[in-house]
C-alpha cells in the first residue's frame, strides 16, 4: 500500500487533509459510502420510472444517460453483449447517442447524482492510471468506497435493462428484461446484499491483466434464476462482475476465478486504487501489468 504523510490531502479528493477525512489514527483508510437522503413520500409512481416501486416519484422524467457522458468520452467504444435480437454471443458496438433514455424520474435521478460522481471518478481514474503507468511517474493513491462502485455498476445495469438494451436468454431467443424491485431497493440503500453477492474481479490475487481497447457490458446468468442474475463490466480488459443473485456463469467467457470485493488495484506497483469495505473483510490485491496497446 502507498502511504503519504499525515498532512497530505485525502486521496478521496475531498480537498481536505487525510488526517481529518478518511485516514484513521492508525494510518489506515476508510471512505464512508454515500448516504441516501430519504425522498419526500409523494405516493406517485411514474409508469416509466424504473424506481417507481419506491413510491416517491416526481411527475417529470429526466433524460437518463445510461453511462455518464464523461466515461463515454474517456473510453469511447462501448460493446454490449446481450442485446435483444442480436446474434447469440456477439458484442455490438453502441454509439453515445443511443445511450440515453427516459427511464428515471427527476427526483430519483437527483438522488443518485453522488453515486454517478463517485462511479465516474473511479472509472476515469482507472483509465488515467493506465495511461500514466506507460511512462515513469511518481507514486499516487486514489481512494474509493467499494459500496459506491457496486451501486454505480448496478445503476448502469438497471438503466440498460429498463431501456431495453439488455435482455435475458430463453431456450429460443433473448428477451427484454425488467429488473425486480429488489435491485432497485439495493440501489437506493433500502436492502442489503445477499451473502457473497456484490462486486468481484475476475482473477486471483496478484493477477496480471492484459489490456484490451473498449468497454464490454453484458448480463450474467445463474442456475435457478429467471432473467439476469448479475452484470459484467470490463473496461480495458479488467473484468468487474456484479453478482446480484448467485452468479455461476458468463456466456461465452473463459475466465479465472472470482476475487470478492477487491481492496487494491495497483498499476505497475506505483499507482494504486484503494477500495474500502466494511471492517473485517478480506482484501484482495491486484497488480495490473500495463503495456502499450
Amino acid at each position: 500500500m502507498i502511504v503519504g504523510e499525515p498532512l497530505d490531502l485525502c486521496p478521496c479528493e475531498s480537498g481536505v487533509a487525510a488526517s481529518t477525512c478518511c485516514r484513521g489514527d492508525d494510518g489506515s483508510y476508510w471512505k464512508r459510502p454515500v448516504r441516501f437522503e430519504q425522498l419526500p413520500s409523494t405516493g406517485f409512481q411514474h409508469p416509466r420510472c424504473y424506481a417507481r416501486v419506491l413510491g416517491d416519484c416526481s411527475t417529470q422524467l429526466s433524460r437518463e444517460h445510461l453511462v455518464p457522458k464523461a466515461i463515454l468520452k474517456q473510453f469511447g467504444n462501448l460493446l454490449i453483449r446481450g442485446l435483444p435480437g442480436a446474434r447469440e454471443g456477439s458484442a455490438v458496438g453502441v454509439g453515445p447517442n443511443a445511450l440515453a433514455a427516459r427511464v428515471l424520474c427527476r427526483a430519483h435521478n437527483s438522488a443518485l447524482s453522488e453515486i454517478d460522481s463517485q462511479g465516474t471518478r473511479f472509472f476515469q481514474t482507472l483509465d488515467s492510471f493506465r495511461r500514466r503507468a506507460l511512462h515513469p511517474s511518481d507514486r499516487d493513491l486514489a481512494l474509493f468506497s467499494g459500496p459506491d462502485v457496486e451501486r454505480f455498476i448496478l445503476k448502469c445495469g438497471i438503466a440498460f435493462c429498463a431501456s431495453g438494451l439488455l435482455g435475458f436468454k430463453t431456450a429460443n431467443e433473448r428477451l427484454p428484461w425488467v429488473p425486480p424491485s429488489y435491485w432497485v431497493q439495493l440501489l437506493f440503500g433500502r436492502a442489503d446484499w445477499k451473502p457473497g453477492c456484490g462486486l468481484s474481479l475476475w482473477g486471483g490475487a496478484g493477477h496480471r491483466f492484459e489490456q484490451r481497447r473498449s468497454v464490454l457490458l453484458e448480463p450474467m446468468a445463474a442456475h435457478g434464476v429467471d432473467g439476469v442474475a448479475g452484470l459484467r463490466l470490463a473496461p480495458h480488459g479488467m473484468d468487474f462482475v456484479l453478482a446480484v443473485d448467485r452468479v455461476l456463469s458468463v456466456e461465452g467467457a473463459d475466465l479465472p476465478p472470482l476475487a470478492y470485493r477487491p481492496g487494491s488495484i495497483a498499476f505497475n506497483k506505483r499507482l494504486e486504487i484503494m477500495l474500502t469495505w466494511l471492517p473485517g473483510g478480506l482484501v484482495h490485491a491486484f497488480n495490473v501489468n500495463v503495456r502499450p496497446l
